[in-house]
């Protein structure tokens, strides 16, 4: 599946676990926190043809919020509600964007 070919909202890199969907870009990263106890209230990868990569996110119950600050989680801000601090950035697609990010830079200064 690659997210990058569908569009939002028509789940085509949609994946169930357990009950559970989400963008299967995404799997590792919600499998290990998951894994590590914290209960996640949405995602999305950000990565469809029509998304911008800002709408990228992981919703975590509020019981868990300083637990994401702990492990470096960057917070998503609500552009509804600001004072709320319960989706993050995933290091999924933030590792990604550093990585291109880098890429470009090397080949630039290759040129």
């Amino acid at each position: 599946m690659n997210c990058r070919k569908s569009t939002i909202q028509n789940y085509e890199c949609q994946v169930t676990h357990n009950g559970i969907s989400f963008d299967a870009c995404l799997a590792k990263e919600l499998f290990s926190l998951w894994d590590m106890g914290i209960i996640t209230t949405g995602c999305c990868c950000g990565n469809h043809i029509d998304c911008d990569k800002n709408m990228s996110y992981i919703g975590v119950d509020e019981k868990f919020i300083q637990k994401m600050k702990d492990l470096d989680y960057i917070i998503r801000v609500n552009i509804t509600d600001k004072s709320r601090e319960d989706s993050f950035i995933p290091k999924t697609i933030r590792n990604n964007n550093e990585v291109l990010k880098k890429r470009r830079e090397f080949k630039n200064a290759k040129q």
